[in-house]
């Protein structure tokens, strides 16, 4: 089972992609991602790691829970 932690932009932005974000544009220092019933959209740094913080915020964002997002790391 895959552990909850800091993790490389290009992994994280394969999540987002398998739980059905899109890319919408760049802003500032950030990547904006959406999806469909979501109220605001999920922010990405252009950092080569995305921290543990930022991944915690986002999956409340998309509503997902910890242990899904461990499941769907496994898969990636």
């Amino acid at each position: 089972m895959a552990k909850f932690g800091p993790l490389k932009k290009k992994k994280f932005i394969k999540f987002l992609s398998k739980v059905g974000c899109f890319f919408v544009r760049n802003g500032g220092n950030h990547d904006v991602y959406w999806r469909d019933g979501i109220n605001r959209p999920v922010t990405v740094p252009r950092h080569d790691m995305v921290s543990a913080r930022v991944i915690r915020s986002n999956l409340s964002t998309l509503g997902i829970s910890l242990d899904e997002y461990l499941k769907i790391m496994d898969e990636l």
